[in-house]
C-alpha cells in the first residue's frame, strides 16, 4: 500500500502519513511509484512530440494557404497568422522538451551523487575521533624504526 492510499483511507494528508511512518520506523516501497512516474513521463514526452508534429503540419498548411493567390487577402492574412501561432507553439514545445530533458539529466546526476555519498560515510571524521593513534609503532615509516 502506498502513502497516498494510506492517507486516503485515513482521510488525512500524505505528509502526515509520511511523518508518522518516519517516527514509527516504517518505510514504504517506492519502486512502483517510481516506475509509474517514469512511464507517465515517457507518455508525456510522446504526447508532446505528437503535438509538436501537429503544430508543424499546421504551420506548413498555413504557409501554403498564404501563398495561394486564389484566396481573398483576409483569408491569406488569417493563414499567415495561423502559421505564426503554430510555429510559436511548436518552438515553445521544443523549448519545454529541452528543459524537461535537462531536468531529467540533473535528477539522474542527483541520484548518482546521493548513491556515492554513502561511500563518504565510511570515512566519516566522527568515526575517527574515537581512534587512538598514539600506538602507531612506526607503521607510517614503511615498517622501519627510523625516519628516512
Amino acid at each position: 500500500m502506498t502513502q497516498a492510499n494510506v492517507a486516503r483511507a485515513l482521510q488525512t494528508s500524505p505528509h502526515f502519513v509520511r511523518k508518522a511512518a518516519k517516527e514509527a520506523g516504517v518505510t514504504f516501497d517506492g519502486t512502483q511509484t517510481e516506475a509509474a512516474r517514469a512511464a507517465r513521463a515517457s507518455e508525456i514526452r510522446a504526447e508532446r512530440d505528437a503535438l509538436a508534429v501537429g503544430f508543424r503540419a499546421a504551420a506548413v498548411e498555413g504557409l501554403v494557404m498564404a501563398m495561394d493567390r486564389r484566396l481573398r487577402p483576409v483569408d491569406r492574412k488569417w493563414a499567415v497568422t495561423m502559421a505564426a501561432i503554430a510555429t510559436d507553439k511548436d518552438l515553445a514545445l521544443d523549448d519545454h522538451g529541452r528543459r524537461a530533458r535537462q531536468l531529467d539529466r540533473e535528477e539522474e546526476m542527483d541520484q548518482q551523487i546521493a548513491a556515492m555519498s554513502g561511500i563518504g560515510s565510511i570515512f566519516d571524521a566522527k568515526d575517527l575521533e574515537d581512534e587512538d593513534f598514539s600506538d602507531t609503532d612506526g607503521m607510517f615509516l614503511d615498517d622501519r624504526d627510523e625516519p628516512p
